[in-house]
């Protein structure tokens, strides 16, 4: 009984671990037209493992940003905190991780943790609209 309790503890406490999966990160412009962009959206997503990239990355000798690279975008630089990309080779990216702030084009951005389920529905329904849109 007592393998099986710490087992389960065990398993609880790894699942925890891997929980935040991605980012929702929200334009505090209200208007969508305020945003000077050639994509015109304000709502981005990024599959970013958060919690573990650190962590998990460095315990293994790959770089966070390394691994990040392959998630983002070709030109990541930055450390830990801070991580700066690029975008349709002019747009430039801010992320901070401690508050979860992105800036694109000058414009703040607040980003919010999500898990692997959240991300999942959230991009097949961005998805599902754009198709609506473009009646594809």
């Amino acid at each position: 009984m007592k393998k099986l309790l710490l087992l389960l503890s065990l398993l609880l406490a790894t699942s925890g671990f891997t929980e935040a999966k991605g980012l929702e990160c929200k334009s505090e412009v209200t208007s969508i037209s305020k945003i000077n962009s050639e994509e015109g959206y304000d709502t981005y997503w990024y599959r970013i493992d958060l919690d573990k990239g650190r962590v998990l990355y460095n315990s293994i000798g790959q770089s966070y940003l390394t691994k990040l690279r392959d998630l983002i975008a070709d030109k990541l630089r930055g450390d830990i905190s801070k991580l700066y990309w690029r975008e349709n080779k002019s747009i430039e990216v801010e992320l901070d991780r401690k508050t979860l702030e992105m800036t694109k084009l000058k414009i703040s951005y607040k980003c919010t943790a999500m898990t692997e389920d959240q991300v999942i529905r959230k991009r097949d329904a961005y998805f599902q609209e754009i198709r609506k849109k473009n009646k594809i």
